[in-house]
């Protein structure tokens, strides 16, 4: 009796520890792979077309940042808080990205092609964020 009390206490830390430290979700490392590659694909495209990056080469720079951190966290090599500090840096970088592209009015502009890898990376950092979301603490 008393071992089975036992092991069933030690199932119990065990499961619920591993349930509390999971904060960030499986598929994060590859969603930030999406986003680095849509963050590219922007940069490029704004270079090619309009001459400036509006911001997009320090989105894409703050993305591949979080996908190799993300992969170090996988291997034990970052913590959960180093990620949720990268993080934030991709949030910065993709909110100055926001208020430099959106005001410039190239959204508006009719370009079909700028439309579509603008919502492509929209769609891939709110993915992100939301495999993120519980290290936000």
């Amino acid at each position: 009796m008393k071992k089975t009390l036992e092991f069933l206490l030690v199932s119990f830390a065990v499961s619920w520890g591993a349930t509390a430290m999971a904060e960030i979700d499986p598929g994060a490392p590859s969603a930030s792979h999406k986003l680095e590659r849509a963050a590219d694909e922007i940069h490029g495209y704004l270079h090619h077309h309009y001459n400036s990056g509006y911001g997009s080469h320090e989105l894409e720079e703050s993305a591949a940042a979080l996908h190799d951190a993300l992969h170090e966290w996988q291997h034990g090599e970052l913590t959960e808080a180093e990620i949720s500090e990268i993080k934030a840096e991709l949030k910065a970088s993709w909110n100055n990205f926001r208020q430099t592209l959106i005001p410039a009015g190239l959204l508006a502009s009719g370009d079909n092609v700028l439309e579509e890898q603008y919502q492509n990376v929209k769609v891939s950092y709110k993915n992100l964020r939301f495999l993120l979301r519980k290290t936000d603490k």
